[in-house]
């Protein structure tokens, strides 16, 4: 009974040193970054949800594809640039914003951003894509981040 539980004990620090290993991997934790609201910031453009989705997913993009440890500072001057609500011809509801991001190397980038919502049986929540301006090596949102304006 002993040695079972030995081993028990063995293969779950075995797992708690591969996790934290695995966590290691992940990099740091998000830098802290700062909101500072326009006149027109409000609704989806401004949700803190979707500024954080962005950061974390900047933060990721940053380390393994511009392999670089830039971060997004600060965030300010959102508005909708464009919206489309859901209905029978539109399935998704969209809405396009911009904002101004301040990054770790001291320049302010324009970001554009597209927030789906309302995606029924085929997905949950909402999904959201953005660009920086300058940021984009692979061009996959088009030169000048066209297709997310």
């Amino acid at each position: 009974m002993t040695g079972w539980i030995s081993s028990l004990v063995g293969a779950l620090l075995g797992v708690a040193s591969v996790t934290s290993a695995f966590a290691a991997d992940l990099g740091p934790a998000a830098p802290a970054y700062r909101v500072v609201p326009g006149k027109a910031a409000s609704g989806a453009c401004a949700d803190p949800s979707v500024l954080s989705t962005i950061v974390t997913r900047f933060d990721y993009t940053a380390a393994n594809a511009l392999r670089s440890d830039i971060a997004i500072v600060e965030i300010r001057d959102m508005h909708l640039r464009r919206a489309q609500r859901k209905d029978k011809l539109h399935l998704v509801g969209r809405q396009w914003c911009g904002a101004a991001a301040l990054t770790s190397d001291g320049v302010v980038r324009p970001m554009w951003y597209l927030i789906e919502s309302d995606w029924a049986f085929a997905g949950t929540g909402s999904k959201t894509e953005y660009c920086l301006l300058g940021l984009d090596p692979g061009y996959v949102y088009g030169a000048h981040c066209a297709s997310l304006q």
